[in-house]
């Protein structure tokens, strides 16, 4: 039987909450709306540089920091994830309670509750960023 999960990916926040988005775009946007709003509230801005210092190549750096910090976002095809905990997870009910959950259009899940960030770790993530440093002119 086929899962068709409400959302096509799977964006893992650093605190290890999830949550789901049907395209890349979006998922990229939620991303760095997350890091400015890091950013403006972050006290690394003070510790990198002056607050007049507004350029891109301060914000990526002050990103990095906090990426350093606290870890990264990481986007999963929901697919990839789903096949993996059917393949990882040995207990029946606690795999069905995880995939439901992944399959919600509300998703409510911390991988660090359930202790799956490893079978995360073994699902090759889907790089959306831009590399820091590199700008256009």
């Amino acid at each position: 039987m086929s899962i068709i999960p409400e959302f096509q990916y799977l964006l893992v926040m650093p605190d290890g909450y999830v949550k789901g988005f049907n395209d890349l775009d979006t998922t990229k946007a939620y991303i760095n709306l997350y890091y400015m709003k890091k950013v403006r509230n972050s006290t690394i801005i003070t510790e990198v540089n002056d607050l007049t210092d507004s350029s891109e190549q301060f914000i990526n750096t002050v990103c990095q920091n906090l990426g350093v910090i606290e870890g990264e976002c990481r986007v999963y095809n929901t697919n990839d994830i789903i096949e993996k905990l059917q393949e990882n997870i040995v207990f029946d009910e606690e795999k069905e309670e995880i995939i439901s959950k992944l399959l919600n259009e509300d998703i409510t899940l911390n991988i660090y509750d359930y202790a799956i960030d490893n079978i995360f770790n073994d699902v090759e993530a889907i790089d959306i960023m831009e590399p820091y440093g590199e700008f256009w002119s």
